[in-house]
């Protein structure tokens, strides 16, 4: 309530106020989760990259299991601890996962990130650890799954668990969140575009889907935060991927049950191939830094926020 009335207040004392309020707000998450994912074997790595600002910053990676690599992207305010119960049923079924935690979540410092550097570092991901049998992305992770393999993300399927279709509900949903007028949300929507360097729908996960590799769509039916009308409308986009609607596992609960776990081994077992064999994350050695930066600056861009 207090950040409505806060919005509010600014909204009345100052417009230029209100929209850097908002900028910020958007561009923070909640840190729900500080532990890394207990998968046995783990190997866990702080990573550098350039951020959208052009400054470097560190991530946590994680690499677990001897098989065919599949890449974990979280949600927002989530983290690879998200991933704990599907990673370890994976890795019991032979796979190795790869996940990490976008700046600002998890153990990777940093208070802002965005969609951006989250595909940036799943791409530079697929660089190191790769090529990745599959990527799967839950929730706004399903947005950045789907912006790194538009980009160039290599893999042979994906999975998008309770994922939003459009990013106009995503601004929606904030906007209801901190209360937000029509000429704050404006203003946010003017930052994102200058962020992302074209319109809005580019970003729109509907406008994403890698419709030429074969697909999961899984969503709850009485998802509360997205509701499943939003995997309908992405099925109709992909009509080739699988659509499976469950029934009272919500939106993040849908990430541990058991059905939803073995559904997504089955899936991914149909292209199991040893030939995706992973490579283990290479070591931060002083002279592959340089290396590093150049490929990190060529995925990330710097764009100002």
């Amino acid at each position: 309530v207090w950040i409505q009335q806060m919005t509010a207040f600014l909204e009345w004392a100052s417009q230029p106020l209100a929209n850097r309020w908002a900028h910020k707000l958007f561009f923070t998450p909640a840190r729900k989760y500080r532990d890394a994912p207990e998968w046995p074997g783990l190997d866990q790595r702080q990573i550098s990259f350039v951020n959208t600002q052009g400054k470097k910053q560190f991530f946590s990676a994680y690499a677990a299991g001897p098989g065919p690599s599949i890449l974990l992207i979280h949600g927002w305010a989530g983290a690879a601890k998200s991933y704990e119960t599907l990673g370890q049923h994976l890795i019991q079924a032979g796979y190795r996962v790869v996940s990490f935690d976008g700046p600002a979540h998890g153990t990777s410092p940093g208070s802002q990130t965005n969609l951006l550097e989250m595909s940036g570092i799943a791409q530079l991901l697929g660089q190191w650890n790769g090529p990745f049998q599959a990527v799967i992305g839950h929730s706004f992770g399903g947005v950045v799954a789907a912006h790194a393999i538009h980009n160039g993300l290599a893999c042979q399927q994906w999975v998008l668990v309770s994922a939003p279709a459009d990013i106009e509900f995503i601004l929606d949903q904030f906007q209801g969140m901190i209360g937000a007028g029509y000429k704050t949300r404006q203003a946010l929507a003017g930052r994102l575009q200058t962020l992302i360097q074209g319109p809005l729908n580019t970003i729109s996960l509907a406008n994403l889907l890698p419709t030429h590799l074969p697909g999961l769509l899984l969503h709850d039916r009485e998802d509360a935060v997205i509701p499943a009308e939003h995997a309908q409308h992405l099925h109709q986009k992909a009509p080739d991927a699988k659509l499976v609607l469950t029934e009272g596992l919500g939106h993040s609960r849908i990430l541990r049950h058991e059905s939803s776990l073995n559904l997504i081994a089955e899936f991914l077992n149909q292209r199991k191939s040893p030939a995706l064999l992973a490579r283990d994350v290479p070591e931060m050695a002083a002279d592959y830094a340089s290396h590093l930066n150049q490929l990190a600056v060529s995925l990330l861009k710097p764009w100002a926020q």
